[in-house]
């Protein structure tokens, strides 16, 4: 009985590994296909999932597998996600500071600068 456990254990374990693998091969085709962005002239659009899917599908040259839509998938819900908690926070700052109005604005313009830079450049 406890043979029987462990060789479920083991397989669902080989079965996380293989498909980890296979993410990170994804990882690094992607990472492949946008090295040949210009990003002086083009932004890739991380919070869109037909956008970002379009983008790589044109750069692959045929459509993205099964494994590839789940890491565009991945991506934008994480920006997404980060885009939501950044306004939560910064809409309770301005409840908690009134006052900061005009400072919290600058920040909020500040931060989306700086992340659509993030998003010219595309990161090591």
């Amino acid at each position: 009985m406890i043979i029987e456990k462990l060789s479920k254990i083991e397989a669902a374990a080989k079965y996380n590994i293989y498909n980890e693998y296979r993410k990170i091969e994804t990882i690094i085709e992607f990472k492949e296909l946008l090295n040949q962005i210009d990003f002086s002239t083009e932004v890739v659009p991380i919070e869109d999932n037909e956008k970002l899917t379009n983008l790589l599908t044109s750069l692959k040259g045929k459509q993205l597998s099964s494994i590839e839509t789940k890491l565009v998938e991945e991506i934008v819900e994480e920006q997404n996600l980060n885009t939501k908690e950044i306004k939560k926070c910064f809409t309770q700052l301005k409840k908690d500071y009134p006052g900061a109005a005009k400072q919290i604005r600058m920040l909020e313009t500040k931060l989306f600068l700086m992340r659509l830079e993030d998003e010219i450049k595309l990161p090591d």
